[in-house]
Parts: structure tokens; sequence; C-alpha cells
């Protein structure tokens, strides 16, 4: 669409009411209007409009009839210039404090606007001007509402190799609906603003931060590799740590904070502690070069990560997403699962390791868990792994449990020429075997998406007692598989008897085929009995749960409290790069 600029809309209040005053009581002539009961000639106006829209490209063309063929192709900002001013004033005020949203004002190019304005003389109305300036107020409107309700940036663009989640995209109706009426102009303005409570509290987060972001702070220099600062312990870089604790609020202010914190003491211990949680760092008993280059963060550099991550609030699946359904920050490898707005599981996940096995950002439906699940591998696994295995320790395929076929024929391991393997010659199949050993351990969560990625269970649970957990080929491994399976399970009316015995011994039955004990009291009767002694292959999720696989380095707490996460996958420098350069 057409650069516009935004400046006009303080430049229009003033001209208009400039105008009001001279013209208010005179009669018009031949070549002025009475702005109190002359409204613009629609019919001059329609004229101008049509002409300068045929100057544009055929998209743009189309574009704006969409908004003014439904008008009769009158005018949106001057059909009452009476009350014009008042629609402009308003929509600059909101463009002013776009900042609040993490959005520079700038990006809606008033300048060249003001500069266009300057030529307007409403006393003798020039219209193909006047056309020219509906047609900027409108691009400042429709770029505002559009940006707010949908996002200014489209994430499938920014990342064509990470993000593949479908959002949503203005459409006939919600262009027809904020151009319906412009003295619901304020309504619409307002309409369009994320008001869940996390956007809220990101936005809480950037005023503090905006507040620091001319602060200057001492830099506390990096230690030599390997090197900690011990509690109890002194330390020149010590003070610095408090300093900088106590701009943000964790320690309260002291002037003498040379001499109180020369020792990493028990107070400074719990402040630090409350920084390390807010940034989701390793919470013990010293100070790593982790914590330090954290602390040593500008201020202008987290109030743009909260840009960003505003930004992506503002994103939207455009598919329904169900009221009961998982939520993974790869981000931060975390899952939630969640019925609306009520959390009732969280777990730690395992997600792909960067850069070469990233876990692609995906929205899905979650069809089935599948019990006891083999592994098939994936072919990349094969090539750049196993087959160097191979050639080291042979024994690797027959100890792990892995057949190898070929055209669907099982073959020996030895008859593979493992050197021999690469992305032009592979025609192999390697499965692994069923069971506790299985890399994909008991559980395995199956939902739609064009990668081949699933959540599932580990033989390795280890890794869930590591703080970064980017480990993966690109899969999601869930520290609760059991606890996540069940609440998938399709929901049960408690008061109904019936339906929770049977799910119940649904539940037994899961636990059964696994190699676990049922717990309930209707699964062991049930399992005594001999009813269902045949163990469960899959169990079929109706209604299906949906999967948002995506990624937040800005988030709220399960208290509602603002944290951070590190950017493993660096998609914050790109997006707060595209952030700055708006056009």
């Amino acid at each position: 669409m057409r650069k516009i600029s935004g400046y006009i809309l303080l430049f229009f209040s003033v001209l208009f009411l400039a105008v009001f005053c001279k013209l208010e009581g005179k009669k018009s002539g031949n070549h002025s209007m009475s702005l109190k009961k002359n409204p613009p000639d629609t019919t001059l106006f329609q004229q101008a409009l049509n002409e300068y829209l045929a100057t544009l490209d055929s998209a743009d063309q189309s574009f704006y009839n969409q908004i003014y063929e439904p008008k009769g192709m009158n005018s949106f900002w001057f059909s009452d210039l009476k009350r014009a001013a008042a629609h402009i004033d308003t929509l600059n005020k909101v463009i002013s404090a776009s900042s609040d949203h993490g959005i520079r004002p700038e990006y809606f190019d008033m300048k060249g606007v003001v500069d266009y304005a300057a030529v307007l003389d409403f006393k003798k109305p020039d219209y193909a001007q006047l056309a020219v300036a509906e047609i900027m107020l409108t691009d400042v409107y429709f770029k505002y509402c559009r940006g707010m309700k949908f996002g200014f940036i489209n994430p499938l663009k920014l990342y064509p190799k990470d993000y593949f989640i479908q959002i949503q995209q203005p459409d006939s109706a919600f262009v027809n609906s904020i151009f319906s009426n412009p003295d619901s102009l304020r309504v619409y303005l307002d309409h369009v603003v994320p008001k869940n409570k996390e956007y809220i509290s990101l936005q809480q987060e950037m005023q503090k931060l905006r507040l620091l972001k001319d602060s200057v702070f001492p830099s506390i220099p990096l230690l030599p590799p390997g090197k900690t600062i011990m509690a109890g312990k002194k330390h020149t870089s010590v003070p610095l740590v408090a300093r900088r604790l106590m701009l943000t609020g964790e320690l309260p202010y002291t002037p003498k904070v040379d001499s109180v914190y020369r020792t990493f003491n028990d107070t400074l211990l719990v402040a630090l502690n409350k920084f390390r949680t807010k940034y989701n760092l390793l919470i013990d008993k010293e100070i790593g070069n982790g914590t330090l280059a954290a602390l040593n963060r500008s201020f202008d550099s987290q109030y743009w990560v909260v840009a960003a991550n505003l930004e992506r609030l503002r994103w939207k699946p455009l598919n329904d997403i169900s009221r009961k359904y998982v939520h993974v920050n790869v981000a931060n490898m975390t899952l939630q699962a969640l019925k609306g707005d009520t959390l009732v599981q969280t777990m730690k996940v395992v997600v792909g390791k960067p850069p070469k096995n990233k876990t692609p950002l995906l929205y899905g439906k979650m069809y089935e868990v599948v019990l006891n699940p083999t592994w098939t591998v994936p072919n990349s696994i094969i090539i750049n792994e196993i087959s160097r295995r191979m050639r080291s320790d042979p024994s690797y395929l027959g100890r792990n449990r892995m057949k190898v076929y070929r055209n669907r024929m099982e073959v020996s391991e030895w008859s593979v020429p493992w050197d021999s393997l690469s992305n032009r010659y592979q025609p192999y199949v390697i499965v692994q075997d069923s069971g506790s050993n299985n890399s994909l351990g008991r559980l395995k969560f199956n939902f739609s998406n064009p990668h081949n990625v699933y959540l599932h269970d580990t033989n390795n649970k280890s890794a869930f007692k590591l703080h970064y957990r980017g480990l993966s080929h690109g899969c999601v491994r869930v520290e609760k598989p059991l606890e996540l399976a069940f609440f998938c399970l399709h929901d049960v009316d408690s008061t109904n008897s019936s339906e929770v015995r049977e799910n119940n011994i649904l539940q037994d039955r899961i636990r059964h085929s696994i190699g676990l004990r049922a717990k309930t009291s209707e699964g062991k009767t049930a399992l005594s009995k001999g009813q269902g002694l045949k163990k469960l292959k899959r169990v079929e999720l109706k209604p299906g749960v949906t999967v948002l696989l995506d990624y937040h380095t800005c988030f709220t707490g399960k208290d509602g409290d603002v944290q951070f996460c590190n950017d493993h996958y660096k998609m914050d420098s790109v997006l707060v790069g595209k952030l700055k350069r708006l056009e």
C-alpha cells in the first residue's frame, strides 16, 4: 500500500479549529463554504476520489474500492467537517501512544502527511487534494487497526524456515466494520487492541523499562572461564551486582552499597535469586557469567524484547483453539495444559537442538495417543549418526533393539555398507522395538502437522533435570507423559457415575498397557475379572486437542508475574530488527 504520513492528524485538528473560528456565522461566497451549514460537495468529492484511485495500481484500487464503494464513494473523514477535527484528533492521540504497544509512532509516516496538509485550503476546497488527504488518513487508520488486531509483521515471511502457524488476516468483514461509521472511531480503535491479562502485564513491564531506558549502570566484568563468586565470599564485583539489583527493585536502595555489599551475603543472594527467577536462570548460591551477562543487558534491549513479545501476542492462529489445549513454549522449554484460561498442568519439555534441529513452530490437532510405540529412525539420524556409530560399534543396533529393513524385508545390519550411506544413497529403514528402552518411551502423542513432529515420552529422564533442554532432533519430549495422556482424554461429568467409572477404567487400562499397576477401584475390579486385559495400542481422542508449539521469550508465569528466558533460537533479534525498521 502507499506510504502515508501521520503528523497531519495534529495539523488537521488545529487547522480545522482555526477555520471554524474564522467562518462561523459567515455566509459562503462563490468559492468558499460554511463548515457549519454546507458539507463538501459529495459529487465533486466522489469524482476527485475516483480520479485519484485510477492513478493507483490495481491492488490498491481494489482495496480502497472495498472501503468506499459501500459508501457510494463518499468521504469517511470529511463528510462532516464540523466533526472531522474531533475524529482526526482521536486518531492522532492513539497513534501518538502506539509506543505503548512497542510500535514507534514514526512507523505511520506522519511527516509526509503534514507537508501535504500545508497546501490544503478549506475555504476554497480543492477536491483533488481533499481526496489525497482522505486516502492518507485511511492508510494511517487501517495500518493501525490491522496491526493491532493481527500483528504488524507476518511471521510466516519473517521466519520462513521456523514458523508454520497460519495466522488470521484482515478480511472484508473486518474492513467493513472499522469503516462503517466515523462517529464510532474511538470504539473501533479501542476494540482492535488486545486486552488479555498477559498483554496488559507485558505493557506494564514495558512501561517500567521505558522509565529505566536511559539509566546508566557500570558494566560488571565477566569472570575467568570456570570461575564463580561463592556465597559468603568477597569480590570486587559484588557491589556492582548490588547496584544493578537496586535499579530494578530486587534489592532495597542504600547509599552505603560499597560497604554493605562487599561480601556476597544472604540478603544479596535472596535479591539475586529473585532476579534469576524472573529471567529463568539457574538458581544456586553462586554468581557465574550467565548471571552476570543477564545483569549487564541494557534496559533498552529488554524493552525491545518485550515489544517483540507483544507483537507475538498479536499473532492469532487462523484455526480455532479448542477449549482444552496444549501449549508448548519452545523458548522456555515448558508445556502447559489448559482448559480455557485455567492452567491444569505444567511440565518441562526437551525441544530441538539449534541450529540444525530446531523444533518448528506449529499448530495442529492431537488425534491419538500411541501406547508402547516403535520408533522409525529419521533418515538424517541414520546418515549422520547411526552410520558413524556402526563403524566403531557394530553391536549398537542389536543392543538397542533396532532392526534394519530394505524393501520391507528385514536384513542383517552386517550387510549394510555403513560407510557408503549418504543423502543420495540411503535405501534402509531402521525401526526400534517398543518397550522401556525405546527412545520414544511408552507414550507418543500424534497431532496433525506437515513436519512429522510429535510429543513423546522418553527413556532418558535425566534430561529433565537439566536447566537447558534444547537437546532433541526436533520432536518434543515431555516430562509427565501419563498425566498429559489423561488430560487429553474426553472430559467427563463428575456427577455422572457411569462416565466417571468408564474414565477410571480407561485410565487403568492405559496404565496396565504400559506396565503400571491399576490405581482406581473400578479399574482393579475390571482387570481382576479379565475385562480389558488386552493391552491397548492406541487411544483415539475425540474431540481432538489443539497443540500449539510457539515461541515467547517474555511471558507471564503461573502467578501472573512477568518473566523472561533466553532466546536460544535467536529469533528475537530478527523480530526486534524488523520492528525498529517498520516501513
